[in-house]
């Protein structure tokens, strides 16, 4: 059995040790508790889009990367919950998280892509499923 895959928070402690960056540090610049991040890192608390991309921002990197290769179910309950929203309603959630944090377009886009990856991943998921 192959080990588990390293979760967001895993990913996110990763890049911030690798940049020498205490959680006191990260959590000031993304306006957010030493405690708050800290369950983050742990996986006891979830986050948004807003604050993953402000995250990403903060430690140099592309919101996408720091899903690497994170758990099924963390990507399936993002990717689930921006694709249950109406088109307009989730063009608003990228709109929003870009304007209050300062997201560049490449972000933004990158956002996207991984969205649009996952719902094709879990479309072909589930057409496996039917065919079982």
């Amino acid at each position: 059995m192959p080990p588990p895959s390293p979760s967001i928070g895993d990913n996110l402690r990763h890049a911030r040790s690798e940049l020498g960056l205490s959680l006191a540090k990260v959590a000031a610049q993304a306006d957010i508790s030493v405690a708050t991040l800290s369950r983050i890192e742990t996986d006891k608390q979830n986050l948004d889009v807003a604050l993953l991309t402000k995250l990403a921002h903060i430690l140099g990197t592309a919101p996408a990367a720091l899903f690497g290769q994170a758990d099924d179910g963390d990507r399936t309950k993002v990717t689930r919950t921006l694709a249950s929203l109406p088109p307009r309603e989730r063009a608003r959630v990228f709109f929003d998280a870009s304007r209050r944090d300062g997201v560049s377009i490449d972000d933004l886009l990158s956002m996207i892509d991984v969205l649009r990856d996952e719902l094709s991943r879990l479309q072909r998921k589930s057409r496996v499923r039917r065919r079982n």
